[in-house]
């Protein structure tokens, strides 16, 4: 058994529309994926209104920056007015999603490490060297144990969209960084921290997206739709429209992208 989500097709575009069309060409079977299933596009449409969580501090951890805070009422907000009920909700078992995905993908990554290692540049090894030393291998015991954990943790996913079929959180709770490499496991703590919320929707294997939300400070931003529907982020979408990258603002590097939309399915 592997873990599977990380090798899931995702894709980015300026639209929740244009990532419709993406998700369209990136679904279905493949005779290279035996794991892929011919299972429709699109399930039936859900009865509206559609019952929305909301989470803007995934884990109460307490770091989330004031424009992430805002970006996340806005949204809500945006859903609520277009007659949606919207609630505060904790994420199912979030850290047991962050602990497994650490100890399943990061097993995984070491059985492989010296080929993958000549394929990657020296800083992106240095990011998963510096990940492998917060999330080391774990022995064959475990690995058994957590694959287990991984099925109980998206029970209770599945059980929490049942009653919420739409979960409304932050990518990151904290601003975009500098594009900088981390340089020791403190550093890349404070990178990857933040996006607890993508980690575990990664982890869970739902369909998610990111969408735009404004711009803060002159930079994009944006939140995270995860569900069991395979229609997240239409709402936000609409009410935000699309982003696009401008030279306008004073790091090019930083703010010349376009809002990441990106599908997990």
């Amino acid at each position: 058994m592997r873990v599977e989500p990380p090798a899931l097709p995702r894709g980015r575009t300026r639209s929740v529309a244009d990532l419709r069309a993406a998700y369209e060409v990136l679904a279905g079977t493949d005779p290279q994926d035996p794991r892929a299933v011919p299972a429709p596009l699109y399930g039936p449409r859900p009865e509206a209104p559609v019952r929305v969580g909301v989470v803007t501090d995934p884990g109460g951890r307490g770091d989330v920056h004031p424009d992430v805070r805002a970006a996340i009422e806005a949204a809500a907000a945006a859903l609520e007015d277009a007659g949606h009920p919207v609630k505060e909700v904790e994420v199912p078992r979030l850290q047991d999603a962050l602990d497994g995905y650490g100890a399943l993908l990061r097993t995984e990554f070491s059985l492989a490490w010296p080929m993958l290692r000549r394929l990657l540049t020296d800083d992106s090894a240095r990011r998963i060297e510096l990940d492998t030393q917060r999330h080391p291998a774990v022995g064959l015991e475990e690995y058994l144990r957590q694959t287990g954990v991984r099925l109980g943790v998206q029970r209770a996913w599945a059980r929490f969209f049942e009653h919420c079929p739409l979960l409304l959180g932050p990518v990151s709770t904290q601003p975009a960084p500098e594009p900088v490499i981390p340089r020791t496991p403190e550093e890349h703590d404070a990178t990857m921290t933040p996006m607890r919320l993508p980690t575990a929707t990664t982890y869970v294997g739902v369909p998610a997206v990111a969408v735009p939300t404004g711009l803060a400070a002159g930079l994009p931003q944006g939140t995270r739709e995860g569900s069991l529907l395979k229609r997240p982020g239409q709402g936000i979408g609409a009410f935000t429209g699309p982003l696009v990258p401008s030279r306008q603002c004073g790091e090019v590097p930083r703010c010349a992208r376009p809002v990441p939309v990106g599908l997990r399915e």
